[in-house]
């Protein structure tokens, strides 16, 4: 076989590999668990990602750190709280004195444009929040040091509970004092071929939300 024909196959078959990895995250799901519980002295966390039924696995907790495992194996760990000291410290030195940082360019122009389409924003958000299987429940109890502004969140809260039929929310006041004791688990499904078919047929129907999501680009 001639170089032009070697190269030519070997084009086809890295082209060939980008299609099936496409393919591959694209219909292969992502499976989300976030659970936790919070009070006046605790705080608790945890976090599941699992992708491809297991074949990747990545937990978080919030006394245990960060786990990464691959076909069951570690991988990858970072314990809470790990961090290196700086090397002149090591070695008994006086560090040396930071510079001072230059002052960071303001991105006022960008924040501006998604302000300005900011409803071409949410209506992406509950394309895609329709399009994901959300499942969960949040439960406890809620008061805060005035009565009146207790009344106000739990009028969005109540307002939220109607829209929600996927998360079960059966949460109390406490019209005496301040009280916190929240837990909760939701989990998520995401079909990443879904997701972008959701967000590609409210472009195409929706000229509005096609000309804002134009603007956004073009404001970042």
């Amino acid at each position: 076989m001639s170089l032009p024909g070697v190269v030519l196959v070997g084009l086809l078959v890295a082209l060939s590999a980008v299609l099936a990895l496409a393919l591959v995250l694209l219909v292969v799901p992502l499976h989300l668990e976030v659970a936790g519980a919070a009070d006046d002295e605790r705080l608790e966390g945890r976090a599941l990602a699992r992708w491809g039924w297991w074949l990747v696995v990545l937990r978080a907790d919030a006394d245990r750190g960060v786990d990464l495992r691959l076909l069951g194996l570690r991988v990858w760990r970072l314990r809470r709280g790990a961090g290196r000291r700086p090397r002149d410290q090591k070695r008994g030195r006086e560090p040396k004195p930071e510079a001072t940082p230059e002052k960071p360019k303001t991105a006022g122009g960008g924040l501006r444009g998604a302000w300005r389409n900011r409803h071409t924003a949410l209506r992406l958000i509950r394309a895609v929040l329709r399009a994901l299987p959300v499942r969960g429940w949040v439960a406890g109890r809620l008061g805060l040091s005035d009565p009146a502004d207790t009344a106000v969140l739990f009028t969005l809260l109540d307002a939220a509970a109607e829209r929600s039929r996927a998360i079960e929310i059966d949460v109390e006041p406490d019209w005496l004092d301040e009280a916190l004791e929240i837990e909760g688990r939701i989990r998520v499904r995401v079909w990443p071929a879904q997701v972008l078919g959701a967000v590609l047929w409210l472009l195409v129907r929706d000229g509005r939300t096609r000309r804002g999501a134009w603007a956004m680009l073009r404001a970042s």
